[in-house]
This record gives structure tokens, sequence and C-alpha cells, in this order.
């Protein structure tokens, strides 16, 4: 269970992710969201009190130079079950004038466990690290992008592919669908479907809601209500 827990953290798609483009430089970009399911995940202790139905996140990106941009991507749950932290690089590749964008990118960081035994609890941290390659191409109104992770792990490496599809038909309504395909270190591969829907309520905020819908392997459903910010 714990391996599952660890592989949805891992898989959870950031949709206001910019993939293969770069930030611009000196440009920063915030994005807070929570994930709900229907029903609680008592984890793997299977304590009631540490059972949780709700994930916060924090993802950051700042634009370095014009080709890196650096970032924070982080998450803890709604009890003190699990968290983990990540800073990245991700530095674009080729030509920044084509119409087809590269990227590269590394991240670092860990993943907090709590552990509970009989009379107390501790955390637990893995180190995480995760190498990414980015591909997008801009489109009349949207674009298409994909972006394939490798992921080293306690037990392993991770590997996962998302494939993004986004349409700005009207300059305040961004509609994205995202598929997603992976196959963890250890169980099962698995494919979900998440689609989002992103209002630009002013000319720095936007807000996001999407859904996650498991196609293949272990999951549920879940609800997604996010903001954006950039400046």
């Amino acid at each position: 269970m714990r391996l599952a827990i660890l592989l949805l953290l891992l898989v959870w798609p950031s949709l206001s992710v910019a993939g293969a483009w770069p930030r611009e430089k000196g440009s920063v970009f915030l994005s807070f969201s929570t994930t709900t399911r229907p029903s609680p995940q008592t984890h793997a202790t299977q304590i009631e009190e540490l059972a949780h139905s709700a994930e916060n996140s924090l993802y950051a990106e700042y634009g370095l130079t014009p080709r890196v941009t650096l970032g924070f991507d982080g998450m803890m749950t709604d009890s003190v079950s699990y968290g983990q932290a990540l800073i990245f690089a991700r530095v674009a590749l080729g030509d920044q004038g084509a119409r087809n964008r590269y990227a590269a990118s590394f991240a670092i960081g860990q993943f907090i466990d709590t552990i509970i035994d009989t009379d107390h609890l501790e955390a637990e941290y893995t180190t995480l690290t995760r190498l990414g390659l980015h591909y997008g191409r801009g489109l009349a109104r949207g674009w298409v992008g994909a972006d394939a992770f490798a992921t080293q792990e306690a037990d392993g490496t991770s590997l996962k592919l998302d494939v993004t599809w986004g349409l700005k038909p009207w300059d305040r309504w961004m509609f994205i669908a995202q598929m997603q395909a992976g196959q963890p270190a250890e169980g099962d591969s698995y494919t979900n479907f998440a689609p989002s829907i992103v209002w630009k309520m002013t000319d720095r905020v936007s807000l996001e809601v999407g859904v996650i819908q498991p196609l293949q392997g272990e999951g549920e459903p879940a609800l997604k209500l996010g903001s954006w910010t950039e400046f």
C-alpha cells in the first residue's frame, strides 16, 4: 500500500506545468491545489486516525534564464499520513523559435511517510531522483505535449508518460485533456484520464477545476481544485 501511495504522488498530473516551454526570465508561476476523493484512504497502517481524503499541493516555477527554469513541487495530506517535496531544473533544448520544442529536467527530493507502531509515531524519509524529457508543439489555438519521466526510489525505478492536449478557444478559458500511463517499480501498470478546465479570472490569477479517472490499474476518481498565479 505504501508503494501505491508513493506512486500516486509521483504520477498525479501537474496540469499547469509548462513542459517543453521555459518560464520567461525573471517571471514566477505559483499553483495551489487540493485533490479530494469520495472516501477516506486509510494508508498503509490502516489506522483510522491517519485516514485522509485530500492532498494539498504547492507547485512553483521561476525563469532563471531564457532556457533554464527552476521549480518546487510539494504536497501533503490533510492528516499526518505522508508528503513529498522535490526541487527541479528544466533546460530547454534546441532552437527556441522552432515550432517543435524540447526540454530535459532533473529533480531531487524526499518522500515523507508516517510510520506507527504500538506506542508512537515517527517519520520515514525516502530520497527521490527524477529525470524527464519533454516535447511540445504549438497549435493555432492550443498545444500538444508529451512528458516522460524515470524516477529512482527505494524499490527501484518507476516510469511514466503524460500526453497532453490543450485548447484555448477564448482568451480567458482553457481546456486541457491528459492521458497518463506508467509502470511503477513494483506493482501493476496504470492508465488515467485527467481533463481540466481553467478560467483566467484576472490578468495574473486563474482558477482550475479538474478530475482524474482511472482507466486501468489501481485508484479511484478524484476532484482537483486549484489556483494559478503569475507575476
